[in-house]
């Protein structure tokens, strides 16, 4: 990995901590809320979601932390998921414990349309998809976001494959674009969901 940054491949023994990093970054965000279910777990929802997303990164991407372990990334091959009982057990996990029965059509609706999005701009090539990105709250502002990106943009450009992301943070998106992602689809979830490339 291009080490520009200070980033390290994560451990199982850097869950909690990636955990933790991911799920303050994400407590109010529209696609994460809308997909764990509202009620008085919300948080304890998120963090499972959290766990999820870090389990399945663990077993068909990879897992991206800083070495002072203040901000990450996990990044999804999705050409590498396949069937596993650990997978099976952990969207089951997903839909009973984190989403609930009643969300999960929006959920998948929302997937399916990501996931068109994707393949018709990679064209069935391998791509580089960035799935959550965050930094600890207490070092916001210092810098810490930016070195990651560029770490990740310069691995996909290194790997030749096209990084992907989606975020429903509009807010986000000058920061996305100073590092030249574009916006080449915008898909209607409910609310805007920006689809970004680079």
């Amino acid at each position: 990995m291009n080490d520009i940054s200070a980033m390290i491949s994560a451990s199982i023994q850097d869950k909690a901590r990636v955990v933790e990093i991911l799920s303050t970054s994400f407590d109010q965000n529209k696609s994460v809320n809308q997909l764990v279910k509202q009620d008085g777990r919300r948080l304890q929802r998120i963090r499972m979601l959290m766990e999820y997303a870090f389990d399945e990164c663990m077993e068909f991407g990879q897992v991206i932390i800083s070495k002072n372990r203040d901000c990450c990334a996990l990044v999804l091959f999705d050409e590498r998921k396949r069937f596993s009982f650990r997978s099976l057990f952990r969207d089951l996990k997903l839909t009973f414990f984190i989403s609930g029965l009643g969300n999960i059509g929006r959920v998948v609706a929302k997937e399916k349309m990501v996931k068109l999005a994707h393949q018709e701009l990679t064209q069935g090539k391998p791509a580089y998809h960035l799935w959550f990105i965050g930094v600890d709250p207490s070092v916001q502002g210092q810098g810490e976001g930016s070195h990651l990106l560029t770490s990740l943009l310069a691995e996909s450009k290194a790997l030749g494959r096209l990084l992907l992301l989606e975020t429903s943070t509009e807010k986000n998106l000058p920061f996305y674009a100073k590092f030249g992602l574009k916006i080449y689809k915008e898909i209607d979830a409910g609310y805007p969901i920006y689809l970004l490339s680079y």
